[in-house]
């Protein structure tokens, strides 16, 4: 029972679900940009993996004794750390973002900002994920 309740394994979980987002990531993007440079879908999915990592020690630093985190649910701290992530992914890139919303969904929802939402969406599951998994 103390495997379950470790900050390995809780952070690893973490992993675990940025790398489940990233790899929709990294092979829909040939799809969208075949010109597009491998190392970019490396990088997004490096990317992706640490923000699963950093949505879940930051779940973890609330628990802590004396943070001034303590006040402040999990979920609202999860969809934050996400929602910054998500727009430095969008700025960094900005046109494979805007190709990729382009390609997948319909006319009227074709607006790259959309990234910000989808990774607080994000953030929010893989936050309440680890503060289960951590209890």
């Amino acid at each position: 029972m103390a495997l379950f309740n470790s900050y390995t394994w809780t952070i690893g979980l973490g992993k675990a679900l940025g790398l489940v987002y990233g790899l929709v990531w990294f092979f829909t993007v040939p799809l969208v940009a075949p010109e597009s440079d491998p190392l970019l879908r490396w990088g997004i999915l490096g990317l992706i993996v640490t923000l699963g990592a950093m949505i879940s020690m930051a779940t973890l630093a609330q628990r802590q004794f004396g943070t001034p985190f303590t006040l402040v649910p999990s979920w609202i701290i999860s969809g934050g750390v996400g929602a910054w992530m998500g727009l430095l992914i969008l700025l960094i890139s900005y046109d494979l973002v805007a190709q990729h919303t382009a390609y997948f969904l319909p006319e009227s929802m074709d607006m790259p900002w959309l990234l910000v939402v989808e990774t607080t969406i994000l953030g929010v599951i893989i936050g309440w994920a680890s503060r289960r998994a951590y209890g």
